[in-house]
């Protein structure tokens, strides 16, 4: 058994391969890999800055209520 990949370049993108054994379309432009992994880091760290937000408003709310309830 072979165990070196094979690759054919896509025609229509010079970034593209199709690995001949699993038939996958490979992105071998590793700039825009690293420019992707960047960005999807990016988008991770402010999904989880909005959700300790919402959190901290939620908190911030609870704590009014019951302020308000005193009174």
């Amino acid at each position: 058994m072979e165990t070196e990949n094979k690759y054919l370049v896509v025609d229509s993108n010079p970034n593209l391969v199709r690995d001949v054994h699993s038939k996958a379309i490979v992105n071998i432009n590793e700039t825009a890999y690293e420019k992707y992994m960047k960005q999807s880091s990016k988008m991770n760290t402010q999904k989880r800055e909005i959700e300790k937000l919402n959190s901290e408003v939620g908190e911030l709310r609870n704590m009014l209520k019951q302020l308000l309830e005193r009174k």
